[in-house]
């Protein structure tokens, strides 16, 4: 593989740097859509491949600063940024539910104690629809304080991967 010529920038590299330097909001900012979003090429089925792959790595890139972002932001005291963060996440892939559970604690904290509720009835809804499944016991734990009227305290995150 080539290296980049001297001088030139690569947005996608400027992006994992950022990344990996702890800076997950200067790499968001990056972020302008999915890899040469539309190109299709019905002749070049080996680039076509590849750029399935670069698209999907990158994607996933994506997901690991908004989590990142995310995780700052609510270290920070700064919730509503933080639920904006995990609001993208969500309508990137809705049947993650860790980023629902997040949401309502991140809902809750921002005194939205009612729309925390309805974010686990979307949670509960995506779940049963698309895999036939119920929330997990944590999902219901969280749910039942909020019901509770118990305000949400911040928890650990998982660091991403």
């Amino acid at each position: 593989m080539l290296a980049p010529a001297a001088g030139l920038v690569i947005d996608s590299r400027v992006f994992e740097h950022g990344l990996a330097g702890g800076r997950p909001d200067d790499a968001l900012a990056l972020w302008r859509g999915p890899l040469a979003d539309g190109l299709v090429l019905d002749d070049a089925a080996p680039f076509g491949d590849w750029l399935a792959q670069q698209r999907e790595s990158l994607q996933r890139l994506r997901q690991r600063a908004l989590e990142a972002s995310a995780q700052a932001h609510e270290a920070r005291g700064d919730a509503a940024a933080a639920l904006q963060r995990i609001e993208t996440l969500l309508a990137d892939d809705p049947l993650q539910e860790q980023h629902h559970r997040d949401a309502m604690r991140l809902l809750a904290a921002c005194g939205q104690r009612e729309a925390a509720l309805a974010q686990y009835a979307r949670c509960r809804s995506v779940l049963q629809q698309e895999l036939g499944l119920q929330p997990m016991a944590e999902t219901e734990a969280l749910v039942a304080a909020l019901r509770g009227g118990a305000a949400a305290q911040p928890q650990s995150q998982p660091q991403p991967q």
